[in-house]
């Protein structure tokens, strides 16, 4: 119609002999545009209650399209949000209150495969010819890197809903620093918590060799020194 612009700014709508229309929209401050219905000339005007009926229906379209927004932009953040955790290079692990991985990254997935390559790698010799192989679901992560542990920090985290942090040395060498970090509801309770795992075997193999060479050269010192003052008489 040529007053649709008066139509969509007053929210209110337009029966005519051949047309009627609604504005579409949850409410009167929020018209997402119009409904328009049209019959053959010569039709009887609409009743009184068919228009009521009319006007909830928009009323109810427009309810729909802003569910449909709302939806599209939950899709739109959670998309961020999965890109914003695969884009972290370290393993970064959402779990439940059971421990059980809810979100996971890439990192993670890669650590898990290496930490189950190498749990195979030892018990090949008693799988031998049995043709299993532990998988390398990201559940068993937590559980690898606590077994050699006295406590798991996932519990002690969960259960005081604050953050711990510990070294943990695994076989073969590796070591990682394990944060957890609880996430609170509005209420205060816990109840999920994330898991950050950086690998620190490089560092540490750095330093150790770091320590080795002052060694050396202190033993190095102390042996000049001494045939110095071997040579002095």
């Amino acid at each position: 119609p040529d007053d649709w612009r008066t139509l969509v700014i007053e929210a209110r709508p337009s029966f005519t002999a051949e047309r009627a229309v609604i504005p579409v929209g949850a409410s009167e401050s929020a018209v997402e545009g119009l409904l328009i219905l049209t019959w053959a000339q010569g039709g009887a005007p609409v009743k009184e209650q068919d228009r009521a009926v009319l006007r909830a229906l928009g009323q109810q379209l427009g309810i729909a399209l802003e569910n449909l927004s709302a939806l599209d932009n939950l899709m739109r953040q959670k998309d961020v949000l999965a890109s914003i955790i695969e884009g972290i290079s370290d393993p970064l692990l959402f779990t439940d209150e059971n421990c059980s991985v809810i979100l996971a990254n890439q990192a993670a997935r890669s650590l898990a495969e290496a930490l189950a390559s190498a749990d195979n790698g030892k018990d090949n010799d008693k799988a031998e010819g049995s043709g299993k192989r532990a998988g390398a679901d990201v559940n068993t992560i937590l559980p690898r890197l606590f077994k050699d542990e006295d406590d798991c920090l996932a519990h002690k985290t969960l259960g005081y809903s604050r953050p711990f942090r510990r070294e943990i040395c695994c076989q073969g060498g590796r070591s990682f620093f394990v944060s957890l970090y609880p996430v609170l509801t509005p209420s205060g309770s816990g109840g999920r918590m994330v898991v950050y795992i950086r690998e620190n075997t490089n560092e540490k193999r750095a330093l150790a060799r770091m320590q080795q060479s002052e060694k050396l050269a202190t033993i190095g010192k102390l042996a000049a020194g001494l045939a110095h003052e071997i040579n002095n008489p």
